[in-house]
């Protein structure tokens, strides 16, 4: 009986309530219009006008959407509804303080058109939509009592205070001078989207709340909430290039070591061979360091030759040196760059080489007439500066965390992995990334000990595989034909009856740094299969239209020189943009890390017997009284690149994008021509961390996406920090 008495006198208050309200109704200075609809149909409505409101209270409604207006006069509250019959029930109206009131139902919708107003308050209401006001010199107040879903967008005021009671969730967006944040309920609140100089948040409740970082913050948390921060949005370059600074300077300063090979000496085949010593003995920073030094020596005794011997056996001297750093800077940098641009960095060692060759053509052109020994004692003297600048700037630099994990000297490997990321020892992105390096490892040592037998051992790894791979990728570079141009572009373009050949040879040169950029910047985007596949199919064509223009035309046809020489270039372009960069990036990055420098040295010892044989050789191809091929010889290099293009597309993993132990085990589960789809999986995420290091093949869905988004580790995921303010304890979430 109390229940039901109780039930009794609340329902009566409620009547009188509704009989105020109706009173008062009737008696305001201002209204609004108000049309119900069924099915699509209008009813009869009324449509007084009104000049203003400042303030917006509703009490209940299914959505509200509010609009801005530029004209006073142009307010509004539009309200449909699905069933006419609740017409008697729905209020819109102005009180004399200049409140719009709306009392609707959970079936009506309501448009509000309103110019300016200086409070909102929200009691019931399933969603709250409001876009594009801006109106400087007012405030904005909203107070959200129920459940709605509140939608925000593109506001500018000076002044904004926001107050969530309820368990709704809110999404705010757009620029406040001063932002108040309430949050007492259970609800989410983001508001990382609003640009604001000074900020002050409460949080009661068990909600959660989520804000820009700024200058000026004032946070209190007396609850069981979670209130975190993110610093401003900055463009995904920068952003990226801001989490490794170290690292990308570390690796793309080794890239330095291109300029020394750019010179080409003797030995380096052997110095090639040396690269494993020196980078799993010395180490990847000291093994840099001692090939420096050896070059030096070399390059000394070439300046101070007067008579042929000495002058040889600098040649052979400094080869070492330069064969040993092709076969460690590129090892260097791919264990120390960051994933997303390792391609990008790693094939500025390329570019250097270009810049060697183009300051060797120069140099060389700015001596020939001098008529001493300084004619060859100035360019080869100059390259004791880029030695200097190298093996300097090595001492400064940390060594590669991949081996000093690999010769367990793990808490030397996390001083370093801290350097390359800018960071401290106990930084949790630094102990995730040692400790995949380190299961990595352990799961490679059960397919070998990591000796030269193991690189030609096939089994689960692959090992076999790779290490040809590596092998042919160097010598398929190098029988593209490039450095016929530059080695000998200089006496084709004289036999082929151009005038000035020497000033073409430069032009190739400039050409050839010029286009190497490209390639370095597409390196992370296009991906090491596609440049191989365009280059090479590129390459053939032109190499092909030279020799069919030679051949049929003639070399003495002034058209026929312009073609061959435009045709030249735009070959040039196609191989400093591919094959050039990507032979080193792929070779850098392609290997186990136990056997990672005894393969590196195999590739850059192919690199560099293909270079001798076929600079050995093009002069018994091409001269008059031998081979006399002329243009023809176009013909031997476009049926070479039908070979790249075949191995490119047959042999050649995408490992764009991923860690060298994620490339581990996308070779170890896929192969080249199914190596995209993998590639895709692991950097979407789809292929979760322990796979990593698991033994056991993996099946992959037929379709996934190419989605720009690392692979969720225990780095990517959300770091949290205890952080003490306004004498509460938060947790700060760095997102």
């Amino acid at each position: 009986m109390k229940i039901i008495t109780r039930l009794v006198i609340v329902l009566n208050l409620y009547l009188i309530h509704l009989n105020i309200v109706f009173a008062l109704s009737t008696s305001k200075i201002r209204e609004v219009t108000t049309t119900t609809t069924t099915s699509g149909s209008s009813l009869p409505t009324s449509s007084p006008s009104i000049t203003s409101f400042d303030k917006i209270n509703i009490l209940l409604a299914r959505i509200v959407q509010l609009q801005p207006t530029s004209s006073p006069s142009d307010y509004s509250a539009k309200i449909t509804c699905d069933d006419p019959s609740i017409l008697p029930y729905v209020q819109a109206y102005v009180t004399q303080d200049s409140t719009l009131i709306v009392s609707a139902t959970t079936d009506c919708d309501v448009l509000i058109r309103a110019y300016t107003y200086q409070k909102i308050h929200i009691d019931s209401v399933s969603k709250l939509t409001m876009t594009d006001y801006s109106y400087k010199g007012y405030q904005l107040a909203l107070i959200s009592m129920g459940d709605a879903n509140i939608q925000i967008s593109n506001i500018g005021f000076d002044l904004a205070e926001f107050n969530f009671f309820g368990n709704g969730s809110a999404k705010l967006s757009g620029n406040i001078g001063k932002l108040t944040i309430v949050s007492r309920g259970k609800g989410y609140v983001d508001a990382t989207n609003i640009a604001t100089p000074s900020v002050t948040a409460t949080l009661t409740g068990s909600g959660s709340l989520q804000l820009k970082s700024t200058a000026n913050m004032n946070l209190s948390v007396d609850g069981t909430g979670n209130l975190a921060w993110c610093s401003p949005k900055m463009p995904k370059l920068v952003e990226k290039l801001r989490q490794n600074p170290m690292a990308i300077v570390v690796s793309a300063f080794a890239a330095f070591g291109g300029f020394l090979y750019g010179y080409d000496t003797a030995g380096t085949f052997f110095g090639a061979l040396l690269g494993y010593p020196s980078g799993d003995f010395l180490g990847r920073r000291w093994g840099l360091i001692i090939a420096c030094l050896i070059f030096s020596i070399g390059v000394s005794f070439q300046v101070a030759a007067t008579k042929l011997p000495l002058f040889v056996v600098g040649r052979v001297v400094a080869g070492l040196g330069v064969g040993i750093i092709s076969c460690i800077v590129p090892m260097y940098q791919s264990e120390c760059a960051p994933k997303w641009i390792r391609g990008t960095i790693v094939s500025a060692y390329q570019w250097f080489i270009t810049i060697g060759l183009l300051v060797a053509a120069i140099a060389n052109n700015g001596t020939k007439d001098i008529q001493s020994y300084a004619c060859y004692q100035i360019p080869i003297g100059i390259q004791l500066i880029w030695a200097a600048i190298l093996s300097v700037g090595m001492f400064f630099l940390p060594e590669s965390p991949r081996y000093l994990v690999m010769k367990g000297h793990i808490d030397r490997a996390y001083q370093s992995q801290a350097k390359l990321n800018w960071s401290t020892v106990d930084d949790q992105n630094v102990d995730t990334d040692i400790k995949q390096i380190i299961a990595n490892r352990e799961l490679m040592s059960k397919y070998g000990s990591g000796t030269y037998v193991d690189c030609f051992k096939m089994g689960p790894q692959k090992n076999l595989l790779r290490t040809l791979v590596g092998i042919f990728l160097q010598a398929w570079q190098q029988l593209t034909g490039i450095n016929f141009i530059f080695y000998y572009g200089t006496y084709f373009f004289h036999s082929s009856g151009i005038k000035q050949p020497f000033l073409i040879t430069i032009v190739t040169n400039i050409i050839n740094v010029g286009m190497t950029i490209p390639g370095m910047l597409l390196m992370d985007k296009l991906g090491r299969r596609k440049i191989l596949i365009i280059g090479a199919g590129g390459m053939l064509v032109c190499e092909y239209i030279i020799a069919i223009i030679g051949t049929i035309v003639g070399q003495s046809n002034e058209t026929a020189q312009k073609t061959l020489i435009s045709f030249v270039c735009i070959y040039i372009a196609f191989f400093a943009s591919s094959w050039g960069p990507t032979a080193w990036v792929v070779t850098g990055e392609l290997f186990p890390l136990a056997i990672r420098a005894k393969c590196m040295s195999l590739s850059s010892a192919s690199n560099w017997l293909w270079n001798f044989a076929l600079g050995y050789a093009t002069p018994y191809m091409v001269d008059p009284d031998k081979g006399n091929m002329g243009s023809k010889v176009f013909f031997v290099w476009g049926s070479a690149c039908v070979g790249c293009l075949l191995f490119a597309i047959f042999c050649i993993w995408e490992t764009k994008g991923l860690s060298l132990e994620q490339i581990d085990y996308l070779i170890c589960n896929s192969s080249p021509m199914s190596s995209a789809k993998v590639n895709s999986a692991l950097r979407a995420g789809t292929i979760l961390e322990d796979d990593l290091v698991s033994d056991e093949p993996k099946h992959f869905p037929k379709k996934t996406y190419d989605a720009d988004i690392q692979m969720p580790t225990i780095s990517g995921l959300v770091k949290t920090t205890n952080v003490n303010v306004n004498d509460s304890t938060i947790m700060a979430e760095r997102l």
